[in-house]
């Protein structure tokens, strides 16, 4: 059934919408759309607008989803701002872009007396799209070429401090699947870890990563049983 509003119950749509739905929030929509219109999977709030919110994506940008769609979808908003990736920049005009674009949400961090950037991993991720579209060479793997150095330290405290894996922390660093979720997987399904890293690195950067999201959480596309099982023995 498409999602037709009338004139009141729009307003009443306007009048009962999540107050947690506000601008910057990233929520996890928990099924497909039945229309076909937006699918399961992370998203951010980019803007509200009367009666629903835009919403980029799972390859999506300013998509415009009803309260009401999004209601019958099922979503959790989720509250925190995720795993924060720590790193410097190696080029003086790559530097100021970050600085222009993502200045509110820029963090310092201080480590044995040097001075890092600190961003999100969602805004990690689009400062990593922006800088390969302007023609940098950047990559999550400190490659020699890199002009964006990944602070390898802070991900192995992270790892220690919550009780993972170095490499579950690196896999939610391409997926933002959860370091602890991604631990999980590896631990309750004989997950082959060199297997599961090296596939993430093959699917970075591209529309597969999120299959892999879908396929450690079970959602999405590894709601299909079958279909995640047998991404599971090819993992083992």
């Amino acid at each position: 059934m498409k999602h037709i509003h009338t004139f009141e119950s729009f307003l009443n749509e306007a009048d009962t919408k999540d107050p947690k739905l506000v601008k910057g929030v990233d929520i996890t929509v928990e099924m497909d759309d039945e229309d076909g219109d937006f699918v399961a999977g992370d998203y951010r709030v980019t803007g509200l607008t009367r009666g629903g919110v835009m919403l980029d994506g799972m390859g999506k940008r300013n998509l415009q989803v009803t309260f009401g769609a999004l209601s019958d979808a099922g979503y959790t908003v989720n509250e925190s701002a995720g795993h924060e990736i720590i790193f410097s920049v190696d080029d003086d005009k790559l530097d100021n872009m970050l600085n222009s674009r993502f200045s509110s949400q820029l963090d310092y961090q201080d480590i044995k007396g040097d001075s890092f950037y600190s961003l999100p991993k969602r805004d990690f991720d689009r400062f990593i799209d922006m800088a390969d579209s302007a023609g940098f060479d950047v990559d999550y793997e400190n490659s020699e070429d890199s002009v964006v150095f990944v602070q390898e330290s802070a991900i192995t405290e992270s790892a220690v401090n919550e009780g993972v894996s170095s490499e579950a922390v690196y896999i939610n660093v391409i997926t933002g699947s959860g370091q602890q979720a991604i631990q999980d997987f590896i631990d309750e399904n004989g997950i082959d870890v060199k297997k599961l890293v090296d596939y993430a690195k093959e699917v970075k950067g591209t529309a597969d990563q999120y299959k892999l999201r879908d396929m450690i959480s079970g959602t999405g596309l590894g709601s299909n049983e079958k279909m995640r099982n047998n991404f599971i023995k090819k993992m083992q």
